[in-house]
C-alpha cells in the first residue's frame, strides 16, 4: 500500500536524529525539574483546598504579621465602641463586631449601642443595630436575632421601681420598652403605631441609662485592630493565592503563565520522546483507520453532550460542514481509486504487501489522501456538533494516525522503494 512516505534513513540522518533526541531529552529533564516544583505546590494546595471544610481552613485566621503585611491587610481608622461594663467593651470595625478583642458577630448595619441585663436567670448582653437586636451570652455566644419594626437610634437600660431592668429603644416616634420575657415591645407614650400597647407602669426618667459611644485606649484599640486584621485573612485565602499565583503579587500571574507554558513543553516533549521508543511499535497499524475515525467521532459526540441535532445551526456553519465533508470524501475516494488502478494493496494493516509506488493523481497533492479524507470528515463532524471541545478529537485523531499508522507505513514503503520513495517524499507533503 502507498498511502504514506518514509524519510530516508541513511547513516547521517540517524546520527542527526539521535543527537536531536539526546538534546531534547536533556532539556526535557531540566524543564521537568523546574515544572516539578510548581506541580508539587499545585498538588499540595489543591488537596488542601479540596478539604477546606474538613480542615476548617476558612475559619483559621492568620496571625503572622508578615503574611498580613504581604497581603496588604490594613485597618480602617474609624472604630465605633460602647462600654458594657468596666471589663467589657463592644467595638465595631467595618462589618465586624468585637467583645473586647474577641470576634462575636458580623453586620453591615452600624452598631448604635449595647447593654447588659444581669437580673435574669441567664444574664445576657444585647447589641442594638438600626434594624435589629442581637442577644448574646456573657461569654459572647450568640443566642438569637430580634428584628425591629422601627428604626432604632439608640439603646438603653430601663430600671423600674421593683429593681427589674429591660432594654429601651429610642426612635423618631418615641421610646419603646421590651417586655421582661422579650416577646413584645411596649410604647412609653402615645404613638401613631396602634399595634403597640402603652406601658402599664410609670416611667421615671432618671432610671434610664442610655448606651453612649466611648473612645478606646491606645492599648485596647491596638488589640481590636490586630484581631480585625486577622479576620480579614484566613488560611484558605493564603493557600488559594499560592494555588493561583496571586501570592507573588502582580508577577504571580506571569509566573503562572510561564509554568503553564512549561507544562505544555514538557507534555509535548514527553509525548515525542515516548513515541520514539521501540516499545511503542506494538501499537503500529493494529486498528483499521476507518474504525479509528469512527471511534474518535464517537468520542467527539460524547464530548459535545451526546446530542445529535441541527437545530439553531447557522447557514454558514451548515455550508462549512457540508463543504468540508464533501472535500474529505473527494480525497478518500480519489486515494482509493488511484491505488486500485495501480493494482496495489489498499489494506492499511499490511503496507509491506504494496506492489508499486503510486505518485500520480491525488498523490501529487498529498502522500496520504485517504487519511486527509478521514481528518476532513471529522472536521465536518466538528462543525455539525457545534462544539469547540470536539476540535481536540480531530487533533487526537491526526496524532494517532500520524504515529501509529503513517509511521509504520513509511518504514514499509522505504524498505520496498528506497530511492523512488526518497525522491517522492521531497516533492509531496505528508498531509497537505
Amino acid at each position: 500500500m502507498n498511502d504514506s512516505i518514509h524519510p530516508t534513513k541513511n547513516y547521517a540522518h540517524k546520527i542527526k536524529s539521535r543527537k536531536k533526541i539526546q538534546w531534547l531529552y536533556r532539556w526535557h529533564k531540566k524543564i521537568g525539574l523546574f515544572f516539578c516544583l510548581w506541580l508539587i505546590l499545585l498538588a499540595i494546595t489543591g488537596i488542601l483546598l479540596n478539604h477546606t471544610e474538613d480542615l476548617s481552613l476558612n475559619q483559621r485566621p492568620i496571625q503572622s504579621h508578615w503574611l498580613l503585611d504581604w497581603h496588604d491587610i490594613t485597618v480602617p481608622d474609624h472604630a465605633l465602641s460602647f462600654m458594657i461594663s468596666k471589663e467589657k467593651t463592644m467595638t465595631q470595625i467595618e462589618n465586624i463586631v468585637f467583645l473586647n478583642d474577641q470576634t462575636i458577630t458580623e453586620s453591615s448595619d452600624p452598631i448604635i449601642g449595647s447593654i447588659t441585663i444581669d437580673h435574669l436567670e441567664m444574664p445576657m448582653m444585647v447589641i442594638a443595630f438600626n434594624t435589629h437586636l442581637e442577644r448574646l451570652t456573657e461569654d459572647g455566644e450568640k443566642i438569637d436575632t430580634l428584628p425591629l419594626d422601627f428604626s432604632a437610634k439608640k439603646i438603653g437600660l430601663f430600671n423600674d421601681n421593683k429593681g427589674n431592668s429591660t432594654c429601651i429603644i429610642e426612635t423618631s416616634d418615641g421610646n419603646y420598652l421590651y417586655s421582661q420575657d422579650f416577646t413584645e415591645w411596649k410604647s412609653m407614650q402615645q404613638s401613631p403605631s396602634t399595634h403597640l400597647e402603652k406601658a402599664p407602669f410609670p416611667v421615671i426618667l432618671p432610671a434610664i441609662h442610655w448606651s453612649h459611644s466611648i473612645s478606646l485606649t491606645d492599648e485596647q484599640l491596638q488589640k481590636v485592630q490586630k484581631q480585625y486584621r486577622q479576620t480579614q485573612l484566613s488560611w484558605e485565602k493564603v493557600i488559594l493565592s499560592l494555588h493561583n499565583g496571586y501570592f507573588f503579587g502582580s508577577i504571580g500571574k506571569w509566573l503562572t503563565d510561564l509554568w503553564g507554558i512549561f507544562a505544555l513543553l514538557i507534555s509535548i516533549t514527553g509525548l515525542y520522546l515516548w513515541q520514539q521508543k521501540e516499545t511503542m511499535k506494538i501499537f503500529d497499524h493494529k486498528i483499521p483507520p476507518p474504525i479509528v475515525a469512527i471511534l474518535f467521532g464517537y468520542i467527539m459526540w460524547l464530548g459535545s453532550g451526546g446530542i445529535l441535532t441541527h437545530e439553531n445551526m447557522s447557514v454558514i456553519r451548515l455550508i462549512l460542514a457540508s463543504t468540508t465533508f464533501i472535500s474529505g470524501m473527494f480525497f478518500y475516494l480519489s486515494g482509493v481509486i488511484a491505488l486500485r488502478k495501480a493494482k496495489t494493496t489498499v489494506n492499511p494493516l499490511k503496507p509491506e504487501s504494496a506492489s508499486s509506488l503510486v505518485a500520480s493523481g491525488i498523490y501529487k497533492i498529498s502522500r496520504n489522501p485517504i487519511y486527509v479524507g478521514f481528518a476532513l470528515s471529522l472536521i465536518a463532524w466538528m462543525f455539525w456538533l457545534q462544539s469547540l471541545w470536539s476540535f481536540f478529537g480531530v487533533v487526537a485523531f491526526i496524532i494517532y494516525i500520524d504515529r501509529f499508522q503513517i509511521a509504520p507505513e513509511e518504514r514499509a514503503m522505504h524498505a520496498l522503494f528506497v530511492y523512488a520513495f526518497g525522491n517522492y517524499k521531497k516533492q509531496v507533503r505528508r498531509w497537505l
